[in-house]
């Protein structure tokens, strides 16, 4: 829970120009740029859009924050308690839940290493869209079929080697994220844009935000699948009672 101050004055600091008694001009112009977009989509929520529906993403944020804490506190009290998934089904539920879990929160460093560049208008390009809030839509449409690949591959490698544990999800994800990027944007952009969109151009994609993007994808997938799905493990699930 102390994670929830923190990113609250994280979320605030380029703010802080406000109230600096010195650099104020310095700070502020870090406040007007893409950067800030890495504390918390601040760059992102000084937009006129937000301003204009303040209220209405106030709401719509308080309860998403209620609901989350709501099911923080209920998952803490049953972990104790939860069964393990020994069935076929009762494990395609977990890995449904896990995937979907993980996916929403992979979305928010993959967003915000696009956001700090301006990258939203580029993706939206791909599809023939020209705003940048529905380039935003697409990445988090595209990021479900990237989680459901993701997370095949972890249960792939999980049948020969169990890497349920957090560190080792982690680090399989952010590896998973550098081959994302090379299939997806090395080679599958430019591919895309000759096939698709007709352009005469056919260089190699190389574009290091998204590459930083989708490994923070994958070590944020990876950590929040490890911790769901490993409630569920026979393995994880009996050391967690005999600790207990």
């Amino acid at each position: 829970m102390w994670l929830v101050p923190i990113g609250g004055v994280w979320g605030m600091l380029p703010d802080f120009h406000h109230v600096a008694p010195i650099f104020s001009e310095s700070l502020r112009a870090v406040h007007s740029s893409s950067w800030v977009t890495l504390c918390a989509f601040h760059y992102q929520l000084d937009t006129p859009y937000v301003e204009q529906h303040g209220l209405d993403l106030i709401f719509i944020a308080v309860v998403v924050f209620c609901v989350a804490l709501g099911v923080y506190t209920l998952a803490e009290r049953m972990q104790p308690q939860l069964p393990v998934a020994e069935t076929g089904l009762e494990r395609l539920s977990v890995v449904m839940v896990a995937t979907i879990s993980a996916g929403g929160y992979g979305g928010f460093p993959l967003l915000a290493a696009l956001g700090v560049v301006d990258g939203y208008d580029a993706v939206a390009g791909l599809v023939g869209l020209t705003s940048g809030h529905l380039g935003i839509l697409v990445l988090l449409v595209g990021s479900i079929p990237l989680a459901v690949a993701f997370a095949g591959g972890f249960e792939l490698l999980n049948r020969y080697r169990s890497i349920v544990k957090p560190r080792v999800c982690a680090l399989s994800g952010a590896a998973f994220g550098v081959g994302a990027w090379f299939v997806g944007v090395v080679i599958g952009v430019p591919v895309w844009r000759r096939v698709v969109l007709g352009t005469s151009d056919f260089g190699i994609g190389v574009h290091w935000p998204s590459l930083g993007g989708l490994v923070g994808f994958g070590l944020m997938f990876g950590l929040v699948y490890s911790l769901i799905s490993g409630a569920f493990d026979a393995t994880i699930g009996q050391e967690s009672r005999n600790a207990g």
